[in-house]
């Protein structure tokens, strides 16, 4: 963007009327089967940002709905952004911890212990929270001098590449994984439906979050005349409409049954005659 400026949504002050409605009824269901699926599979330990996300969701829709019944000089673009974005993330964050659940099930599969991945993710994690809240309140303020709406996109932009750069290593850890799994002949053993399926079904998730992570690349660094920031449907295709099918998808393939079913046959191995009790079969006895 050659001159930054606040002017940067032709649309969102008169966005079209009623499909935020929707999508905001579509995530406050969404929560509450996050909810029940977090207390049902017993997972709020990894999964406890998802109720979260659609929690934020919903209000960034609520603000973008308000924006178009009642629109004023200065909308809460910033609200409207900074929540979409932050709910984007956590998200992936979710598949990074349902992933740090599931890499220890196959010890000889990888030779670095999970907690590392942990602490780097959850520091990438704070980073992220912290610099797009901030980015986006400033960028997307219509009243900001010119100095702290550079600043913003800076800072936007920082936070857009490192939540690709996650998705991609993400992605690089998820092959790595399938591809050792299926050479050593895991996924063809008796019993071990739920971690090839697991496993497949984290492409599909990211994959939906790179759409929208990508979009959200592109629209910040073009010009602000630019259609990905005057054209709304391309907002409504590459950016909510990926996020609503990825959340309806983890709950028709909730990460946490598989994980459960995974934990439950390694706490029944774990206690079968001539079973071989490890440090990772005996922590998910005593979980489940």
């Amino acid at each position: 963007m050659a001159s930054p400026s606040s002017d940067v949504t032709g649309f969102l002050p008169d966005p079209v009327k009623g499909v935020s409605t929707a999508f905001a009824f579509l995530f406050i269901i969404s929560s509450l089967l996050h909810i029940w699926q977090c207390s049902k599979y017993k997972s709020w330990a990894y999964t406890w940002p998802l109720p979260f996300t659609s929690i934020i969701f919903t209000a960034s829709f609520i603000c973008r709905e308000i924006t178009a019944f009642r629109p004023v000089d200065n909308p809460p673009l910033g609200a409207i952004y900074g929540l979409f974005y932050t709910a984007v993330f956590l998200t992936s964050y979710t598949l990074y911890l349902c992933l740090i659940q599931l890499l220890p099930t196959q010890p000889t599969i990888l030779s670095f212990r999970p907690v590392y991945l942990f602490v780097a993710i959850t520091c990438f994690f704070s980073l992220i929270i912290t610099i797009t809240p901030q980015g986006a309140a400033s960028f997307f303020n219509q009243d900001a001098p010119d100095k702290n709406i550079r600043s913003g996109l800076a800072l936007l932009k920082s936070s857009m590449l490192i939540q690709l750069f996650l998705n991609i290593v993400f992605i690089a850890i998820v092959a790595f994984f399938h591809h050792r799994c299926s050479s050593k002949g895991i996924f063809q053993q008796s019993g071990e439906r739920s971690t090839k399926i697991l496993t497949i079904t984290f492409y599909i998730f990211v994959a939906w979050i790179i759409v929208c992570n990508l979009f959200g690349t592109i629209q910040i660094f073009v010009p602000s005349d630019s259609p990905a920031w005057t054209t709304e449907a391309y907002w409504w295709v590459f950016d909510a409409t990926p996020m609503l099918v990825c959340t309806a998808l983890l709950h028709i393939l909730p990460p946490a049954k598989y994980l459960q079913d995974i934990c439950n046959r390694y706490a029944a191995s774990a206690t079968s005659p001539g079973g071989q009790d490890n440090d990772f079969e005996l922590g998910q006895k005593n979980r489940c």
